[in-house]
């Protein structure tokens, strides 16, 4: 590589990383403005500071829970739980949406069902499980496993159902097997919505995971914190699994929107004529 030409490459890697912080930056304002406002507010008594924790308590809070590694233990348990959970619905789920995309019958037996039982509210399913698996682990993992099943079937399901006609009848004028179908021109047209609804499998299973926990006893884990702040009533506690929440809400999400470019970005060129 040339001098000019190593410059130029320098330069607009230079830019980039510029543009990259400046988009960080903006991103920050909102969350630091409400920081600020929330430590104004405590430090001024705008509000009661009998029940409404400061951001400093806050992290006073967070190094005692840490102390004895007791955070990491908790956050390690729901990460636990949230990728068992998740890699079970979100394998079902893509199972179910391909047979019922894929099969014309399937789609008219399975479908009605499938759209009936997603109007179910999600905790609704407590109560059963727990009568059918007990409060154990397995209770558990199966309500998040269906908080990552409904958005992977239906997204998968409707990937496939919206692959192009003339795609489909160029594949047939090619004389292409299922499996080369599947490959060629299913898979690449569908694949934007089935990583859609992946994303959100894996959003829905946190929440998920932190809701199980609160409501039904987890032991170590960041529902376990949100119930226990709430019933010892120290809202710095029950802040710090609202953080916990939010934080790694928003790292898997980044995450996935990350790997989900990189998939389209290589994703099997389309049949073409």
């Amino acid at each position: 590589m040339t001098f000019p030409m190593l410059q130029k490459s320098l330069h607009k890697r230079r830019g980039s990383a510029g543009a990259e912080i400046r988009r960080w930056l903006w991103k920050s304002i909102l969350p630091a403005s409400i920081l600020a406002f929330w430590a104004l507010a405590t430090r001024f008594h705008w509000v009661d500071r009998k029940i409404w924790a400061s951001p400093a308590q806050v992290w006073q809070a967070t190094l005692g829970l840490n102390r004895d590694g007791f955070l990491w233990l908790a956050l390690g348990e729901s990460l636990l739980r949230d990728l068992a959970g998740f890699l079970l619905g979100a394998a079902a789920g893509l199972a179910a949406g391909g047979v019922l995309g894929w099969s014309p019958w399937a789609y008219r037996l399975g479908a009605p069902t499938l759209h009936f039982l997603k109007a179910i509210a999600i905790f609704a399913w407590i109560p059963l499980l727990t009568m059918v698996f007990g409060i154990g682990e397995a209770s558990k993992i199966v309500f998040i496993a269906l908080a990552a099943f409904y958005p992977a079937a239906l997204n998968t399901l409707e990937g496939i159902r919206s692959v192009p006609k003339s795609q489909l009848e160029l594949a047939r004028a090619y004389r292409l097997d299922p499996w080369q179908r599947l490959r060629k021109v299913i898979l690449p047209s569908a694949l934007p919505s089935i990583l859609t609804g992946v994303q959100v499998a894996l959003i829905l299973t946190w929440l998920a995971t932190v809701g199980v926990e609160y409501f039904m006893s987890a032991g170590p884990s960041v529902g376990g914190i949100l119930l226990n702040g709430a019933e010892s009533f120290h809202l710095e506690i029950v802040f710090i699994g609202i953080i916990l929440l939010g934080s790694v809400g928003f790292a898997l999400n980044q995450g996935a929107h990350a790997l989900g470019r990189r998939l389209l970005r290589h994703r099997p060129q389309t049949l073409k004529a």
